[in-house]
């Protein structure tokens, strides 16, 4: 799924995409991200702040402005795919 790819490549606030083992490490958000884009229509900007908000106040990462323009970076690549999504 191409939720799944996006948080795994580019926005990724730990750092681990890389690894073969950490494939499934934020299938936990795919579900959430997914309803956002297509159900509510979430813009950019909320995308982006709900991916901030899981990576510095869920996960706990110190790193914010990383995460930040992570999560600019990975909302952007959402909101642009959302026409290619099958909708349920």
């Amino acid at each position: 799924m191409e939720v799944r790819r996006i948080l795994n490549q580019v926005w990724d606030p730990i750092g681990i995409g890389d690894l073969p083992d950490a494939e499934g490490e934020y299938d936990n958000y795919v579900g959430e991200i997914y309803v956002m884009l297509m159900d509510r229509e979430a813009s950019e900007a909320d995308t982006a702040a709900r991916l901030y908000w899981l990576g510095t106040e869920y996960m706990g990462i110190s790193a914010k402005e990383i995460v930040a323009e992570r999560s600019a970076a990975a909302a952007r690549a959402l909101v642009a795919c959302r026409p290619s999504f099958q909708t349920h």
